[in-house]
């Protein structure tokens, strides 16, 4: 019984351990892709607000 014990636990955190750095890569797409589009809209309102003065 203790041998199905430690197997049972190495397998968990050998889960773990491979399921970790996928979560933390698709954080890290998440964030580039918000950054990417936070960037893109400041961007655009830039040249809209720029053109909109530059008529005044």
């Amino acid at each position: 019984m203790t041998t199905n014990r430690q197997r049972r636990h190495y397998r968990t955190a050998q889960r773990d351990i491979e399921n970790s750095p996928n979560e933390t890569s698709i954080i890290e797409l998440d964030f580039k892709k918000t950054t990417i589009i936070i960037a893109i809209i400041a961007f655009i309102k830039g040249i809209i607000l720029g053109l909109i003065f530059k008529r005044k």
